[in-house]
């Protein structure tokens, strides 16, 4: 681990991902703590993923909202990439709901009403953000709600670096125009806050969890169940709101920002003094001075009896599966590897007769080789066209192990492929 960067003294490493790797650091200057966030070296030559770093530093640093992580600096060192951040204490959102489950109301209401007014905030800048997720919301010890990561985020006067019909997201957040490469604006946004909205709500994400086989075309094809059928003591209006946000077609949701987070407001109390009681309530719940786990008795076993609870949620799920239909044509779900290597493997029938088609998303990124031969690095445009047959897909990244998947398109087939490395 490097001992220091710049004017930053490195004390540890806080996590890796596909991308980036992250390390808590002292800014000497100034002896405060931050967060560094350095590019991978093995992507520090791929101009894209160069490109889109710096974009995510600038469009960060160039909003100043209470519930926008800050951005400090941004540099090349030693041909490596930096940005130093404000140093987060507390959880991610995604952390939270993993340990308890589903959220109260009043605290579901209020985080996702200052979500809300952030990516507002970003919207009337042109922005928009294009990966809303729980594990991009962080909950501090002081009860920040800050939004986090705009690595793939839309600026406005920067020239696209993805072509018309590609898919970059988080498959389990991203809207149906967005899974399907469409251009997008606030109301994608929308539709993700609504995603999370409903994990807050029900402790289980609408259209499938990580590694669950058909999320992205319940997505594009299934309306969720009721977030009251996860836990009774979501308000009816609360549940029609949620619902809105996850309509299919743009124009049926909230169609700005501001507008959602007006209506989440409504649930809450009037007087900010009780508002705040409610939500410091909350925070000593995620983080408590002491307590098995991190948790009282009485949260641990409320917690033990909603995982009780999820499992026989999935046994009748699994016991009720049926065929589901993507844009007025049936949905075939092939064969998944046996080593379950792929995320899912969907088909639907493509008007043009004689022509075979794959599409490919990758999470986070990888070179793509067809039947041995290299073809390009995630994201690609288009979907790839293909003779009917079988063929060998394989996907390779610096970090993460490889892949390898083989498939048989039928004539005038379109099959989308979701690839999830490093699970």
């Amino acid at each position: 681990m490097k001992k220091s960067v710049g004017n930053y003294q490195i004390l540890k490493e806080l996590g890796k991902g596909g991308m980036s790797t992250i390390y808590l650091a002292i800014q000497k200057s100034l002896d405060r703590r931050v967060a560094i966030k350095e590019l991978l070296p093995s992507l520090k030559t791929d101009t894209e993923m160069v490109e889109r770093f710096k974009r995510e530093a600038k469009a960060s640093a160039s909003m100043a909202h209470e519930g926008i992580v800050n951005i400090f600096d941004f540099w090349v060192e030693k041909a490596s990439y930096y940005l130093a951040m404000e140093y987060l204490e507390g959880k991610d959102l995604g952390e939270v709901i993993d340990s308890m489950g589903p959220i109260p109301v009043e605290a579901t209401v209020t985080i996702a009403s200052k979500a809300a007014d952030a990516l507002h905030y970003a919207h009337q800048r042109g922005i928009i953000h294009r990966d809303v997720k729980s594990g991009n919301i962080f909950i501090t010890h002081k009860g920040e709600v800050k939004l986090t990561d705009f690595g793939i985020a839309y600026v406005p006067g920067k020239s696209p670096l993805t072509q018309p019909g590609i898919t970059i997201g988080t498959p389990e957040y991203m809207s149906p125009e967005q899974i399907r490469g469409e251009k997008t604006d606030p109301r994608s946004d929308i539709f993700s806050l609504g995603v999370v909205l409903y994990e807050m709500l029900g402790g289980r994400r609408p259209f499938g969890d990580d590694g669950d086989e058909d999320v992205v075309a319940s997505v594009l094809g299934k309306k969720p169940k009721s977030p009251r059928k996860l836990n009774r003591e979501v308000p009816w209006r609360l549940h029609r709101l949620t619902m809105k946000c996850l309509q299919k077609r743009p124009e049926r949701r909230f169609q700005t920002m501001e507008d959602l987070k007006i209506a989440l407001e409504r649930f809450l109390p009037k007087k900010s003094e009780d508002r705040t009681r409610a939500f410091s309530s909350f925070l000593e719940t995620i983080f408590p001075k002491g307590g098995e786990d991190g948790l009282s008795p009485a949260q641990f076993q409320r917690k033990r009896r909603i995982s009780l609870g999820y499992a026989l949620i999935v046994l009748i799920a699994l016991a009720s599966a049926s065929l589901m239909y993507l844009y007025h044509e049936k949905v075939d779900f092939s064969s998944l590897h046996p080593r379950g290597l792929i995320e899912k493997i969907q088909y639907y029938t493509h008007k043009g007769q004689g022509n075979s088609f794959v599409k490919i998303v990758v999470y986070p990124w990888a070179k793509v080789s067809i039947d041995g031969k290299y073809v390009d690095t995630t994201p690609i445009a288009g979907p790839i066209r293909l003779k009917p047959g079988e063929h060998t897909l394989s996907f390779s990244h610096s970090t993460f192990k490889s892949k390898t998947l083989k498939i048989v398109l039928k004539p005038g087939e379109t099959r989308f492929l979701t690839v999830k490395l490093g699970s």
